[in-house]
């Protein structure tokens, strides 16, 4: 593991770690995840080789710092005795998921890499219902401040590359190309990651609406209207 990657992951992790006496735990990884979506983010486990693929996601199944950060809040939600409604949703999918994949649809990496982003979107939606339930002012203020953080640097960095000017080298060799064809990559290597990363963003972003909250309810909006402006 690099030293960047190392760099990352402890920033992430002392973030988790003075966030969590004030939202608690599970918030907290929650946090750390959305800013993860923000492209503050690296792999921990790669099962195969990497290489170009045209997909809704990698050629081979990756475990991210993402990923693991979700898994942590699913823990500290259950350890706080907390429920998530979505058990049968991921068993059904999950279930028959494998089955196709091993006797059908060709048994391949990239396909396993692709029916593990669908459960990171159920886990992601799931968890969303349960932030909906469960959600403190406190929690609110600070998943709003983070959500507004990840937005704002997007729509930032989307405007000045649909300007021709790049805050950042792009982290792929078509990225010029894309740019130049209207196709936004943000802080990302693909114009897609930008569009998914919107999407599970949401999830996190719509319980925000439930808060009384006056402040909180602003910055809810503020970041889902960047999110919007970013796709016009």
């Amino acid at each position: 593991m690099s030293t960047n990657q190392l760099v990352i992951i402890a920033a992430i992790g002392l973030f988790v770690c003075a966030v969590a006496p004030y939202a608690g735990w599970a918030v907290a990884f929650i946090c750390g995840y959305v800013i993860t979506l923000g492209g503050i983010t690296t792999p921990l486990i790669v099962l195969g080789d990497v290489r170009s693929h045209v997909g809704i996601a990698s050629s081979a199944p990756t475990i991210w710092l993402g990923d693991a950060l979700l898994a942590c809040a699913l823990l500290a939600i259950w350890a706080d005795r907390g429920r998530l409604k979505f058990g049968w949703h991921l068993a059904a999918f999950t279930l028959s998921a494998c089955v196709l994949l091993v006797t059908v649809w060709g048994n391949t990496p990239e396909q396993w890499a692709g029916a593990k982003l669908y459960v990171t979107a159920i886990i992601s939606f799931a968890v969303g219902r349960w932030l909906s339930e469960n959600l403190t002012e406190i929690a609110a203020t600070i998943l709003a401040c983070a959500c507004l953080v990840v937005c704002g640097l997007q729509f930032l960095v989307t405007v000045a590359q649909s300007q021709g000017i790049m805050l950042l080298r792009g982290g792929s060799r078509d990225a010029a190309i894309w740019i130049s064809d209207g196709r936004m990559i943000g802080l990302y290597t693909h114009p897609a990651y930008l569009g998914k990363t919107v999407f599970l963003l949401f999830c996190f972003l719509l319980p925000l609406s439930t808060c009384s909250r006056k402040l909180t309810e602003d910055w809810h909006m503020r970041p889902s209207l960047w999110v919007r402006l970013q796709h016009c």
